[in-house]
């Protein structure tokens, strides 16, 4: 590992879920499930593009607002570089 693993505590957990709400909302997509954990989360949703263009919004903009809400840096590694997309 480059980095310490990053941990979603419950401050942290609060912010991905209502980001995940957000993003869904944003991008007229159908959330079904989210399930955000302490090192990764579990989303069920519904969505035209491929699965992995919808991880990359999700990660994207839940990096934005953990760095906005807790001051953190740009370098700091969130996310597994890919993740598990299925259709």
């Amino acid at each position: 590992l480059r980095q310490e693993p990053y941990i979603l505590d419950e401050p942290r957990r609060a912010v991905v879920l209502r980001t995940v709400r957000e993003v869904a909302r944003h991008r007229g997509w159908k959330l079904w499930a989210a399930h955000v954990r302490t090192r990764h989360v579990h989303l069920v949703v519904t969505a035209g593009p491929r699965p992995e263009k919808v991880m990359v919004d999700f990660k994207a903009w839940a990096s934005r607002r953990l760095r906005e809400a807790f001051g953190e840096s740009h370098d700091r590694d969130r996310w597994t570089q890919h993740g598990s997309t299925r259709w």
